[in-house]
């Protein structure tokens, strides 16, 4: 666990080092290929591609599902990956531009929100994910 904890701070250096290239406070905002996301009821995956910078991390995520409304930061799991029984959000170190996104089928009542708060240096987004319940948009019988 401390190996992982090091690696982690080494890459926060490495990545603060490298995009230290501006003065502080002037970033360009992140560009992204997308920033709202829909996902089928029955699940389903999704890429999101940042645009202008070489990687980004998530520091956030907060999400309505399940009667459940909560907002979860950065120190309640790795800033590379969010997973939860549901979910599962991953910034991969092999494409550190990347988030991939893959939701399990909504069999639950209400439609599952999800906003992922990401930032690279002084820049931060937030990219929003829908999935509706399977039980509402089912054809009524």
């Amino acid at each position: 666990m401390k190996l992982l904890e090091y690696g982690f701070c080494l890459l926060a250096i490495a990545a603060s080092a490298v995009s230290c290239t501006r003065e502080d406070g002037v970033w360009d905002p992140i560009k992204t290929d997308s920033r709202e996301i829909t996902i089928p009821p029955q699940g389903g995956s999704a890429v999101v591609t940042m645009k202008n910078y070489k990687g980004w991390w998530i520091y956030a995520v907060q999400y309505a599902a399940n009667g459940e409304n909560r907002t979860i930061d950065g120190g309640e799991f790795e800033f590379g990956k969010f997973k939860n029984e549901w979910c599962e959000i991953i910034v991969p170190s092999e494409s550190p531009n990347k988030l991939y996104v893959a939701l399990k089928d909504n069999d639950g009542l209400e439609t599952r929100k999800i906003d992922v708060g990401m930032t690279v240096g002084d820049a931060f987004t937030c990219i929003k994910i829908m999935q509706e319940s399977a039980l509402l948009t089912a054809p009524n019988e």
